[in-house]
């Protein structure tokens, strides 16, 4: 195949230099086409579902089913082909990444199929070859890229990555084991009779390994502005997108709520099996809040030049609203809750797809392109604004359909609230400096369209919570498949 594209190429060497480059880095596109396939045919099939809902099962006679299908794959498919189409985007635009054009892509085509293959699998054994499979190449490609020294500040990825994905290795293979190899529909009968400190213990390892690269990723990327990290954005980000989308779906199937006549007949707890784990979460969740809000009001305070990283606590904030919704939808898992945590996923993709590609695209845009580099700062402050949540942004129906359930959990609401709206205000008094910091000295040629797929990320986080009235029945859908409840 490979053969037969540089064949392909070899006429078009007459062509003008700047349509053969374009010509060179036609593969870069077609990733950023079928990402945007996937979210179109994922949402057009998740439209045409009955409202009772379907799950369609995919197996073998002799192995019996082995993928799922239902309204929350293609919620996921959608959000990871937005992943792919919106990331893929930035190295598209950048002239100097043309090398390796057509390796990048075949890489990140074969990521992509086996993140969907991870993102449907219906048993620990499929989960867990497909996580070892995407980090695995996920770690190839930025030891390609990259071409590390070997030093500890450029293997730092590799080493933490690795450590974070053996946590998750460990998470999910501890659950099988617990659940007697059941497969996910099943997993929560089995472990009604294991240990609740080891279903514990294996819930915590399940959260650091796949939650990890959320966290991890965008905090390390939050600083690069380099033709090889522009390379590696999307394989990174569909690593973080895949993790949180399986785990979620792992931890509300594996752990439902029981039936109040059956706790009361048997005196047990409300998910007594991880009561333990989800205390450690709410603790977390809320210690990364307000470790990321201090960050960043005390850096707000400087007077010296802003420096990029010191807006980097925002990934922090970020990732701590997820882990908090996640705490919240998993031990009340009522529709609001799941609902909430659902839009909190989505507002954390766009925020951090937003922020890393204008990141990626201002630096290459001069003071002369003001109409480009002023849609880019537009397309920043709405993420913002819908991490923050302010309405009527994504962000903010997360909130609100999150805020009885972190009332019934014992989250303290008020500090909460206090934190978004210091780390808002912090970031917003920075913004102005930092993209002053983005400006290039010389034009770069076949940059000015790298604003369309920030912008659009962020316009859809407005657009969704306008639309909310039209997009609520689809997410009950995929709400009521979380909980198998059709």
């Amino acid at each position: 195949m490979l053969g037969i594209y540089r064949l392909a190429m070899w006429p078009l060497r007459k062509m003008p230099a700047h349509e053969y480059e374009q010509a060179v880095r036609a593969p870069i596109w077609f990733v950023v086409v079928i990402g945007l396939g996937i979210t179109l045919l994922a949402l057009y099939t998740l439209g045409r579902l009955p409202a009772e809902g379907e799950q369609f099962f995919i197996g073998w006679p002799r192995l019996g089913p082995v993928l799922l299908a239902d309204a929350y794959t293609l919620w996921g498919s959608a959000l990871l082909g937005v992943t792919l189409a919106a990331t893929a985007w930035v190295p598209a635009v950048r002239r100097g990444i043309a090398t390796h054009s057509w390796a990048l892509s075949l890489v990140m085509l074969s990521l992509t199929w086996i993140a969907l293959l991870t993102l449907h699998g219906l048993r620990p054994q499929l989960l867990l070859l497909g996580w070892l499979a995407l980090l695995g190449g996920v770690l190839g490609l930025w030891t390609w890229l990259f071409r590390p020294h070997w030093r500890w500040r450029q293997v730092e990825p590799l080493v933490l990555l690795a450590v974070i994905g053996l946590l998750g290795v460990l998470g999910i293979a501890w659950l099988n084991a617990l659940g007697q190899q059941a497969d996910l529909t099943a997993l929560w009968s089995s472990l009604l009779s294991a240990s609740p400190r080891a279903t514990s213990g294996a819930t915590v390892l399940l959260v650091l390994g796949w939650l990890g690269p959320a966290a991890y990723l965008p905090w390390w990327l939050w600083t690069r502005r380099d033709d090889q990290a522009a390379r590696w954005l999307p394989a990174a980000l569909l690593l973080a997108v895949t993790g949180m989308l399986v785990l979620v779906r792992v931890l509300v199937f594996a752990f439902p709520t029981a039936d109040p006549q059956f706790l009361q007949a048997t005196g047990l707890e409300q998910l007594f099996l991880i009561r333990r784990a989800l205390d450690w979460m709410l603790i977390w969740g809320l210690l990364a809040l307000w470790v990321g809000t201090a960050w960043l009001a005390y850096t707000a305070l400087l007077r010296q030049a802003l420096a990029l990283a010191l807006l980097r606590p925002l990934v922090l904030v970020a990732v701590a609203l997820v882990l908090l919704a996640l705490t919240a939808a998993l031990r009340t898992q009522t529709a609001d809750a799941l609902h909430g945590l659902l839009w909190m996923v989505f507002t954390w993709l766009g925020f951090i797809a937003v922020w890393l590609g204008a990141g990626g695209v201002l630096p290459l845009l001069t003071p002369r392109e003001q109409g480009e580099r002023s849609v880019l700062i537009a397309a920043v402050v709405l993420a913002l604004a819908a991490l923050v949540a302010i309405p009527p942004t994504a962000g903010f129906l997360a909130v609100s359909r999150l805020w009885q359930a972190w009332g019934a959990i014992g989250a303290p609401r008020a500090l909460m609230v206090t934190a978004l709206v210091i780390c808002g205000v912090s970031a917003a008094v920075q913004l102005p400096r930092w993209s002053r910091q983005q400006e290039a000295a010389t034009v770069h040629p076949g940059t000015g369209w790298g604003i369309l797929a920030p912008f659009g990320i962020a316009f859809a986080l407005l657009a969704s919570g306008i639309l909310y009235g039209r997009l609520g029945p689809l997410l009950d859908l995929v709400q009521r498949s979380l909980r198998q409840n059709f």
